[in-house]
């Protein structure tokens, strides 16, 4: 299986501005993103970086042992992270010799290798257009509210059916459907080539927009995603000012 390995990256979130070069215990987020996934010992045939300025392409360049991740100036606006991956497939030839592409949020800290390995798996094994993962509720552990976490809807083959945010949660989701789990999604997509080009062709939908959420863009257009259980607790995704207090105090006593 020939993969290739994006984590998009923008420096000014709406909700955290330079997001990527926050620094947890003196080291930026990304770094500690980018030395993780290089540890994964993946098996991939590009890894790479596709940012949206040069303040993090020099950044990267910078970081003594992230030689082995290439880093990328995406050369147009994107609304998401799956529009920076589809931009930087376009733009990039070398990196097209792949048979399935997988982006990595690169705000999420301890994520499991598992979590690649099986959102690619969905694709490769289990033959969706879309591969994802996601955390049985019973396995989620919040130590802090996370009202902007994202959690789905996943049928008995392994099918998504639906995703909305902590915050909008409504019980008679899950009621109207017995035969199905509800998870805490992972921000891990897997997508064979092709898949990724259909998703960059569709228009963003009201939903979308509305709850910041990209996956349901090609749900919505009726495009399968497929998610896999994950049986690790979710990796730590920072989002706001709050996450960010929080996770630096938590690092003082479990990061390095």
């Amino acid at each position: 299986m020939k993969m290739l390995v994006v984590l998009p990256v923008r420096l000014n979130s709406s909700r955290l501005p330079q997001k990527p070069l926050q620094l947890i215990l003196g080291k930026p987020l990304l770094q500690r993103m980018v030395e993780e996934v290089l540890a994964m010992d993946l098996g991939a045939q590009h890894m790479v970086v596709a940012a949206d300025s040069a303040e993090i392409c020099v950044a990267v360049e910078s970081w003594n042992g992230c030689g082995g991740m290439d880093v990328v100036l995406v050369d147009a606006p994107c609304r998401n992270g799956t529009e920076r991956v589809a931009r930087l497939f376009a733009q990039c030839p070398q990196y097209r010799d792949v048979d399935v592409v997988v982006n990595i949020q690169a705000d999420q800290l301890l994520l499991p290798r598992e979590a690649v390995l099986d959102a690619a798996a969905m694709v490769m094994d289990k033959g969706y257009p879309i591969g994802t993962v996601a955390v049985p509720q019973v396995i989620c552990y919040d130590p802090y509210p996370m009202p902007h976490a994202v959690e789905v809807l996943v049928d008995v083959a392994g099918r998504c059916l639906g995703f909305w945010r902590v915050e909008a949660w409504n019980d008679e989701v899950v009621w109207a459907a017995p035969f199905v789990k509800v998870g805490r999604h992972v921000g891990v997509y897997a997508y064979s080539p092709e898949a990724l080009r259909q998703w960059s062709r569709l228009s963003p939908t009201h939903e979308e927009m509305q709850f910041g959420l990209e996956q349901l863009r090609p749900l919505q257009a009726g495009v399968p995603i497929g998610a896999a259980w994950l049986h690790y607790a979710p990796p730590i995704t920072i989002d706001t000012p709050a996450d960010l207090q929080w996770l630096r105090q938590w690092a003082i006593k479990h990061l390095s």
